[in-house]
């Protein structure tokens, strides 16, 4: 919303939708936000890796792609970053459109859910039961 702003275009607001308190920001939207490290924090329990001091969306995917990880778990990871950014934005539009709220462990679900399908989807010849993906996908690769 900010960008918009400086640009000259007229909003509501530019108070993250989220957690009322910030300036929206991609920066704030998808990493500094209250509610966003609630879901940031579940996702890295499950995978067991440390994502939090990571804040631009770029740094996250330079972390991916510098670790230690294998590429099939670079894979897995990657794809679970963009699921929670999609689920980020998912849940900013539906909160400031919508006004609804949803839970954190909700979303977090939806994180676990719409991995595994992209996951099994697109990677065939190596499958990973749901069971094992609630767990922790990396510990089965």
């Amino acid at each position: 919303m900010t960008n918009l702003v400086t640009k000259g275009m007229d909003v509501p607001s530019t108070i993250c939708p989220l957690c009322n308190d910030g300036l929206e920001s991609l920066i704030h939207v998808f990493g500094e936000c209250a509610s966003v490290k609630k879901i940031w924090d579940l996702v890295e329990r499950w995978l067991d890796v440390k994502l939090s001091a990571l804040r631009f969306p770029i740094d996250l995917m330079e972390w991916v792609e510098d670790s230690s990880l294998s590429v099939r778990k670079k894979e897995i990871v990657g794809a679970i970053i963009y699921v929670v950014w999609w689920a980020i934005w998912k849940l900013r539009n539906d909160t400031f459109f919508l006004k609804t709220r949803m839970k954190h462990a909700v979303l977090f679900d939806d994180v676990t859910y719409f991995s595994f399908l992209w996951y099994s989807s697109r990677m065939r010849k190596c499958r990973v039961n749901w069971l094992e993906w609630l767990k922790n996908p990396l510990l089965f690769m």
